[in-house]
């Protein structure tokens, strides 16, 4: 079986603050750009390539501390969508995303279709604090159950 095409534009780490200029430890980051330099990726993106069929964003949409999380976050996503003519969108947060805001911004985990493909988006468990990430065994389980649930390429 041939996959089916499907051009993504893979973008992370944006560590977005509307309210911040220095990145704190992070020495040189400006967190207030990170809305706009996304949507800058995409540009190029599009520009340098073509049709962009979708936007994979791994982690790390706000910064660790960001005290608007609901507002950055909605402020992220409207920023791409204004750009992108709304192009879609799957997110699974990293963690500096550990607040229900990111889920209420973005698709939640779970089993996504498109293009011909399976997308199984996730969210690891960070029981004490942010550095200390696990896999959970239920989310294991449940990737091995949609694995097996057809012959449709799975990421």
């Amino acid at each position: 079986m041939t996959a089916p095409t499907l051009t993504l534009l893979v973008l992370s780490d944006a560590h977005f603050d509307s309210a911040r200029t220095a990145g704190g430890k992070l020495a040189g980051l400006n967190p207030s750009l990170g809305a706009e330099l996304a949507a800058r990726a995409w540009h190029d993106a599009t520009r340098r390539h073509g049709h962009i069929d979708a936007i994979l964003l791994c982690g790390d949409i706000i910064h660790a501390g960001n005290a608007t999380p609901e507002a950055d976050y909605a402020t992220f996503r409207d920023t791409l969508d204004l750009w992108t003519q709304r192009t879609p969108i799957l997110a699974t947060p990293g963690n500096c995303d550990i607040t229900p805001a990111f889920f209420a911004a973005f698709n939640a985990p779970g089993l996504h279709t498109l293009g011909g493909y399976r997308f199984f988006v996730f969210a690891d468990a960070y029981p004490d604090g942010p550095a200390d990430c696990i896999r959970t065994e239920e989310a294991l389980a449940e990737f091995a159950r949609v694995a097996g649930e057809s012959d449709a390429p799975l990421v």
